[in-house]
């Protein structure tokens, strides 16, 4: 390549979306990394569980009275000492997931710094979901009783569903919010966005509380880029977007907020407009929570504002409608 066109590629933006499995299942990680995480948990989720949510008010997450929702699991004092070993090793190894994960994006971040191009990057970092309590039929993880401690050189590199941390330790990733991925309660679908930005963003670990959603990455990426958004590709018409950029909030604006926000998984499904907050687990009622005075979803108020029930039932199920939601289980 002649100079020219080496420049030119320097001076090119570049795009790079990075889809991490971990933290999902099977568990699997080095031993040397599993090793630093043993013995983290032995306290037991009881205890963990107290002790998250304190420290998320004293970080100004949450507020001092947000409460913790009842834990329906096993109590972690009932088990056995042994129990609680295998179960501190399943945790240490999805702990250990995590922190891999951390270890390669460290190796992002150093490589964009010898390049020189780490402080003209924009981060975004987000989950998809909240932790999963699957299998629901076997709350202490995958193959528990199988895929234990003593066996675990036939099945740490199985690479297929071999294990998982179980919904007792799900429940603590998720806590102090209620239910898990598949759900659309809080549990399920709270996830934050960290976002760095040298030049645009000022300061840092700034809590910016505004409500954001999946949909509003896309004209976020379009509003930074300078790209425009299609109306078709090979001759095939793209739905309009759902989101708004989010790039006043990176330069200390207000946004227009979403009038409404929607979810449905497995139907299970929700609305939120503002602090207000309408959801339902299956095919059972409704509850209506105020996310601002009710964070953790512990008061539900379904019979307290009929008007906007009938509201967000209304929006959601027009919304529903025009994208085509289908009852579980789905049958073709």
């Amino acid at each position: 390549l002649n100079q020219e066109v080496k420049q030119a590629q320097k001076e090119r933006p570049f795009f790079l979306y990075v889809a991490y499995n971990s933290p999902h299942w099977p568990l699997e990680a080095p031993d040397e990394v599993v090793d630093k995480y043993r013995g983290t948990w032995m306290k037991g989720w009881d205890q963990l569980r107290r002790e998250k949510i304190e420290r998320m008010k004293e970080m100004n997450i949450l507020p001092d009275h947000a409460a913790l929702p009842p834990n329906h699991l096993p109590k972690w004092d009932t088990l056995s000492q042994q129990t609680k070993k295998e179960l501190d090793f399943r945790r240490s190894i999805y702990a250990a997931q995590i922190d891999r994960m951390d270890q390669n994006i460290g190796r992002l971040v150093k490589h964009l710094k010898d390049i020189g191009k780490f402080d003209n990057t924009l981060f975004l970092f987000m989950s998809d979901n909240g932790s999963s309590g699957e299998p629901a039929s076997e709350v202490f993880g995958y193959k528990w009783g199988e895929n234990m401690m003593d066996n675990y050189e036939e099945w740490k590199e199985d690479s297929r569903r071999s294990s998982s941390q179980g919904m007792v330790w799900a429940n603590l990733s998720n806590a102090p919010y209620r239910k898990y991925k598949v759900w659309t309660h809080e549990g399920g679908i709270k996830t934050p966005l960290v976002v760095r930005w040298p030049g645009v963003i000022d300061g840092e670990g700034k809590i910016v509380r505004d409500v954001g959603h999946l949909v509003d990455i896309m004209p976020t990426v379009l509003d930074v880029s300078g790209a425009t958004y299609p109306e078709e590709f090979n001759g095939h018409q793209i739905k309009p977007m759902q989101g708004k950029s989010l790039l006043p909030i990176f330069k200390g604006k207000n946004r227009k907020p979403h009038k409404y926000i929607y979810w449905e998984h497995e139907s299970n499904k929700a609305i939120r407009k503002g602090d207000w907050k309408l959801v339902a687990e299956h095919d059972r009622s409704w509850e209506l929570y105020n996310l601002g005075e009710d964070p953790t979803e512990t008061n539900n108020i379904i019979g307290e504002h009929p008007a906007l029930v009938k509201e967000l039932k209304t929006a959601w199920q027009q919304w529903a409608d025009s994208v085509g939601v289908r009852p579980w289980p789905i049958e073709e």
